[in-house]
């Protein structure tokens, strides 16, 4: 099989199946380094929204001022008749009247965060939410991927978990990445997550006010448990992937610089074995007339010194110009006897 094919012919071949897997490695390698990148930008979200939610509960909550969303409402609501109001360095700035404060605790801060969220995500691509298996609210059911990575985290004692899911490889606006952390039960938590004797009976009495008979479903916690997970889920933009990496960017001149690389080692070895076979085919053409008969032949060589050449197809060449040599001299010697 392989005789039957010529040496130019074998070496197209293997190039093409040397670059097949190129390729091929080269999209499973982005592949796995996008798949990483994905992940990074999840859990920093998600330690972000950590942060956010530590903060929040380091203060008890976020009091806001005359204002607050009716879909999320507030946990607790204060009214003063008259509130001074001071700089940093206690000088009075005006008096007002008739103030309102509203308490939004670290959890109901946190959902007014993920509803920002996803009002951006054509702007950032990524949204997140808290959910729990054991919610309070209609916005903190898990979907069937957060059920299942709840569980998962329970089962294998793992605090997180991440996973890119599409609906067909070249599928590509099917393509998201699933990421989720837990949270965990802190000392701070039993305020409201606590066993119902321990919690302040003041947030109590609120969070059964605010979510009625499913507010018992997020108390009786202790220090440790997992309360819920956060759930992050980036959209992948190809596209705008794809334009930045092959934007004129100093950043990006190593990719030019490794194709430039595969395409003057691809046409340099393509050259040398080019010049190979023709040389082959000379060799070649020039032994079949030796074994014809025909020794007028010129095979390049002469006047070459075979010790001082290390070109291996020239000393092949040299060899077969010796034979002929002495071919020739051999039937001429044979036509003298006669």
């Amino acid at each position: 099989m392989s005789n039957k094919l010529s040496i130019l012919t074998k070496y197209i071949f293997f190039w093409i199946i040397l670059g097949l897997g190129l390729v091929g490695c080269t999209i499973v390698t982005i592949y796995q380094l996008y798949n990483w990148f994905l992940y990074e930008k999840a859990k920093t979200v998600a330690e972000q929204i950590i942060m956010f939610r530590q903060w929040t509960a380091s203060y008890g909550g976020i009091w806001t001022k005359d204002k607050y969303e009716k879909q999320f409402g507030y946990l607790l609501k204060a009214n003063n008749e008259k509130t001074n109001l001071y700089t940093t360095k206690e000088n009075l700035i005006t008096e007002e009247f008739n103030t309102n404060f509203y308490l939004h605790n670290p959890a109901l801060a946190t959902r007014e965060l993920s509803n920002i969220s996803q009002k951006k995500l054509k702007e950032y691509k990524w949204i997140f939410k808290v959910v729990s298996d054991r919610p309070i609210s209609p916005e903190g059911k898990p979907d069937q991927f957060e059920k299942m990575a709840i569980q998962k985290l329970k089962d294998e004692n793992k605090e997180e978990l991440g996973t890119l899911l599409k609906d067909g490889f070249f599928n590509f606006k099917s393509y998201r990445y699933r990421y989720v952390k837990v949270l965990k039960v802190k000392k701070g938590c039993l305020k409201c997550h606590g066993t119902t004797e321990k919690i302040d009976p003041r947030f109590k009495q609120a969070i059964i006010e605010k979510y009625g008979p499913s507010a018992e479903r997020g108390m009786n916690y202790k220090e440790g448990d997992l309360r819920g997970i956060i759930s992050v889920t980036i959209f992948p933009d190809f596209k705008g992937t794809t334009a930045h990496f092959f934007r004129p960017a100093p950043e990006n001149f190593f990719l030019l610089a490794i194709f430039l690389t595969v395409l003057f080692m691809t046409l340099g070895s393509f050259v040398v074995v080019y010049w190979m076979v023709i040389r082959i085919k000379q060799i070649r053409d020039a032994a079949r007339n030796i074994s014809i008969g025909k020794l007028d032949v010129d095979l390049g060589v002469k006047g070459l010194d075979e010790e001082k050449v290390k070109d291996e197809l020239t000393q092949v060449a040299i060899a077969l110009e010796r034979l002929r040599i002495s071919t020739k001299i051999l039937i001429e010697r044979f036509k003298k006897r006669k």
